[in-house]
């Protein structure tokens, strides 16, 4: 398992009661049938840890064989963190040099699968559902403009969906991990204060705790509450 997966995995079973809410996805971690679904829902009703392991696949949930298991998480309004791997392509585009995959081709992952998400309808179809996109949810929340425009100007763009992109970007979770206090402020401007979680990154190679912290606490007091902890309260349960 990619490194990067990995990383997710044991940050999320470092807390037992994160077992019971939350889901893991990334990329295309897994292929799963649709009978997996109970399996995946069994596991989690018993605490076990490794049910973080066994998560849908974003990019393929627009699948129909994918939807069964999307509909039980959707039904329990659990929540789903989407982490990136290397995406599909790295090695044609180069992104070994300079190591591009932390930079670029992580948020490119991310973009990607929940760009395809929204335009596919998967938000109207999994209203519930609390999608978690890392790294401040990737290039969307600068892109969300253009994402917005297509839909109004290419029939392809807005055929599966009954909102424009903006919209849906208001549903998204992002975390804090975007290194700017302007990005920053972006995630909260696109997604909304309710919307945005902390993070740090770490244990990353370019993990920045008291960065980001610093950043979080230099948000206007109502936002820097909600999103150094209240959000994530709301949506874990915790």
């Amino acid at each position: 398992m990619p490194h990067s997966r990995l990383s997710a995995l044991s940050h999320a079973a470092a807390v037992p009661r994160l077992a019971t809410w939350c889901a893991v996805a990334a990329g295309l971690l897994l292929h799963l049938a649709p009978a997996s679904a109970a399996e995946f829902m069994a596991a989690l009703r018993a605490g076990d840890r490794r049910a973080l392991a066994r998560a849908i696949t974003l990019i393929e949930s627009t699948r129909p064989d994918r939807q069964a298991l999307g509909q039980e998480i959707d039904r329990r309004g659990l929540p789903v963190l989407v982490h990136p791997t290397a995406p599909p392509g790295a090695a044609e585009m180069g992104l070994h040099e300079f190591q591009l995959t932390a930079p670029i081709g992580f948020t490119f992952d991310t973009s990607l699968a929940i760009a395809r998400c929204i335009y596919d309808g998967f938000f109207d179809r999994f209203p519930n559902l609390k999608l978690i996109a890392s790294h401040g949810g990737g290039a969307l929340p600068y892109l969300v403009g253009r994402l917005d425009i297509c839909w109004d100007n290419i029939p392809a763009a807005r055929a599966k969906t009954l909102e424009p992109p903006r919209n849906y970007m208001r549903r998204i979770y992002v975390d804090s991990v975007v290194f700017r206090q302007d990005v920053l402020s972006m995630c909260v401007s696109v997604c909304g204060p309710d919307n945005v979680l902390y993070g740090s990154d770490y244990p990353h190679t370019i993990g920045d705790m008291a960065g980001c912290l610093s950043r979080v606490d230099a948000l206007p007091d109502g936002v820097r509450h909600q999103v150094r902890g209240f959000n994530a309260r709301r949506i874990f349960k915790l």
